[in-house]
């Protein structure tokens, strides 16, 4: 090999067997170490391939050096081999000897390439949220909630709703596809007068009954569903389905920062929104909680959740996220409550009494005086019968004493005839009189009785009327219901972003940024989709090329343990930086 010469170039570098520099062309790769050059060796003797090299200087004058590389060239044809300086000998004064080990993916990158294998691990080429959801293995700590929103159309003042079952004036009517008997009206939350007053007004007629219940419901989302609102005191119409409205929740407009006890983190890895690490969470005040994954969202820009309900009482409210997982309408994962209480309400008992008995209490009354006034007219014809009677009696008794009389003269017995006479009227007006007695006495016993059994009748009317009202009024209705949600104005649903705390999140961001996401992926391995660096770690990397043997092994090896291929040395080892996405 007399033709054959070579030249060795000390020089300093950042890269590692793990942190490694790709180079578009061989030119801008030579250029790139000749300009880290610390010492240089031209017409030296042909470099055999071996661990040892030995080159002029000092030891100590070649503190700096951690990396080199030598050119061999024989008729024409070259061949560098990078490596870098494990060790350094001293020999002599003038001669130090480097152990070195040759940088396979230097030497060799421009001429071997990757066959099909598993990648573990890499920075992907799409990083939008969604894409890349493969679990990795993080201690997570405690989760915070980073953002909260209430559903607004449970908030506020609720509205009242009667429900009454009086047949005679209002129907029933068809709530949420079932016939209800009861029609129900509608009361504003500041009419408690109107509601007294409707209330009053059928314990009045006797129809308190008739109030089946009394219900709150929540008066935005009510008025969300009508063109035109209603006035208080209005019998509602059926809806024929369940009231409907959708509630948004734009979470991507919102500060991404992780953000907890005045700590704040902003990732530069979009997994981080995904869960485990962040997610949403849709909460009742009743302690139900649903868990929803930004990923599965057909649009996290524009999320959407249906609220429903049908006007009944203790209505059912319920939550469902729309074009989540694949559903239009994903009740699967829809959440409920049921915090709009039933209420309670005042019965006048003396009222409804009154109204259901005044038809029967005048009947009595009437029924009393009728009573009264025909015993009157009996006795008053009895007594009128009782003194003709008695002038009949005494009329005879005067006929009869004169006959006798004038049988006793006729026969000669004048001082018979004349004491006859005298006896006789003497009896007939004893007894005239004493019958006179005996009736006047029978019609004032009989009038003080009827006066005192019609006044009796009266009294006992008077007596179930007051009765009737020494009642107190009673309680209807739910007498339970606390209501505290309602009264907090917590009584909706709360949609959370939950997520990791900054702490966690930015040890595991920079996780990422070092060694991208676990994808465990058949595919041809590529380092070149970013833009300032890419880490891949293989499973049975398989290279092929025109490349040694012992070299492809050596490659495989580097590429099954993790490598990281920087493209630009400005930003090595900043993993504070962003890392754009520019495709193979």
């Amino acid at each position: 090999m007399s033709n054959a010469i070579a030249s060795i170039v000390l020089c300093s570098v950042p890269i590692t067997p793990t942190n490694q520099i790709d180079f578009a062309t061989i030119t801008e790769q030579a250029t790139y170490f000749t300009s880290k050059a610390i010492d240089t060796y031209i017409k030296c003797k042909y470099q055999a391939r071996t661990s040892k090299v030995r080159v002029k200087g000092y030891v100590d004058t070649l503190q700096n050096c951690n990396y080199g590389f030598y050119t061999n060239e024989y008729m024409g044809t070259s061949k560098t081999f990078y490596f870098w300086i494990v060790a350094k000998n001293f020999i002599a004064k003038d001669t130090t000897e480097l152990t070195i080990q040759i940088d396979d993916f230097q030497t060799w990158q421009f001429d071997f390439h990757f066959s099909t294998c598993m990648v573990e691990r890499k920075h992907t080429i799409n990083d939008t949220i969604g894409k890349n959801t493969i679990p990795e293995s993080f201690e997570l700590g405690d989760y915070v909630t980073h953002f909260k929103k209430p559903v607004a159309l449970l908030q506020g003042n609720p509205c009242f709703m009667m429900a009454v079952t009086d047949g005679t004036s209002i129907g029933g009517d068809i709530f949420g596809k079932t016939y209800s008997g009861f029609a129900i009206k509608y009361y504003a939350f500041n009419d408690t007068d109107g509601i007294n007053r409707d209330i009053q007004a059928l314990a009045t007629e006797g129809k308190a009954d008739a109030i089946a219940f009394i219900f709150t419901f929540p008066s935005a989302f009510l008025f969300d569903m009508m063109a035109d609102p209603m006035s208080s005191g209005t019998t509602i119409t059926g809806f024929m389905g369940n009231l409907v409205s959708e509630d948004t929740f734009h979470w991507i407009t919102q500060d991404h920062n992780f953000t907890h006890k005045g700590d704040s983190y902003a990732p530069y890895n979009n997994k981080l929104y995904c869960y485990p690490f962040n997610f949403i969470t849709v909460k009742n005040s009743s302690g139900g909680n649903v868990v929803l994954k930004l990923e599965l969202f057909d649009d996290i820009t524009n999320i959407k959740f249906k609220l429903e309900a049908v006007v009944t009482q203790n209505p059912h409210i319920t939550l469902t996220p729309t074009n989540y997982g694949g559903k239009a309408y994903a009740i699967d994962d829809s959440i409920s409550m049921q915090d709009f209480p039933l209420c309670s309400w005042n019965n006048d008992n003396y009222s409804n009494w009154y109204a259901q008995h005044v038809n029967s209490i005048n009947a009595q009354s009437a029924n009393a005086t009728s009573s009264f006034r025909a015993q009157n007219s009996v006795m008053g014809a009895n007594f009128n019968n009782t003194r003709d009677n008695l002038n009949t009696s005494a009329e005879k008794g005067a006929i009869n004493t004169a006959l006798s009389t004038a049988n006793a003269i006729g026969s000669g017995n004048f001082l018979g005839g004349a004491t006859n006479a005298i006896g006789g009227v003497a009896n007939t007006y004893l007894d005239y009189q004493q019958g006179g007695r005996n009736a006047q006495n029978d019609l004032s016993n009989s009038s003080l009785m009827n006066n005192v059994n019609y006044q009796n009748s009266i009294k006992s009317i008077v007596a179930s009327v007051q009765d009737a009202q020494v009642q107190p009024n009673s309680c209807k209705g739910s007498t339970a219901s606390s209501g505290l949600d309602l009264a907090r104005d917590t009584a909706t649903f709360f949609m959370e972003q939950v997520g990791i705390k900054p702490e966690y999140a930015r040890i595991i961001d920079m996780y990422f940024q070092m060694f991208g996401y676990q994808v465990n992926s058949v595919e041809t391995p590529s380092f070149k989709t970013r833009e300032r660096w890419n880490y891949i770690k293989c499973v049975n990397t398989s290279t092929y090329g025109n490349v040694p043997f012992e070299d492809l092994n050596a490659l495989n090896d580097m590429f099954n343990n993790g490598l990281t291929i920087w493209h630009d040395e400005t930003f090595m080892y900043n993993y504070n930086t962003t890392n754009t996405i520019k495709g193979v």
